[in-house]
């Protein structure tokens, strides 16, 4: 089962932790909208959050999409720990 992590300012976006795929190593969320998907690296508390891959979303997406995740970053990090 594919943890979704709901955010209280998440625009609809849909946001999943995957513990299966080839960034397994790095701490990171999908976040899925109507047209696209986007990875975001987590980071750290020395390291900002990131784009790692984006399919087929709109640049304004892919902004509040990271955006979401700095807002949020500390909070995932959290679920990352606690459900690998």
């Amino acid at each position: 089962m594919t943890p979704r992590i709901r955010l209280p300012d998440d625009h609809g976006f849909k946001v999943y932790l995957y513990f299966g795929d080839a960034e397994h190593g790095v701490p990171h969320v999908h976040i899925q909208t109507a047209d696209g998907e986007v990875t975001i690296a987590l980071g750290s508390e020395s390291v900002a959050p990131h784009v790692l891959v984006a399919k087929g979303i709109k640049p304004s997406d892919r902004t509040r999409a990271l955006k979401l995740v700095l807002r949020n970053q500390e909070r995932l990090l959290r679920a990352w720990e606690e459900l690998k």
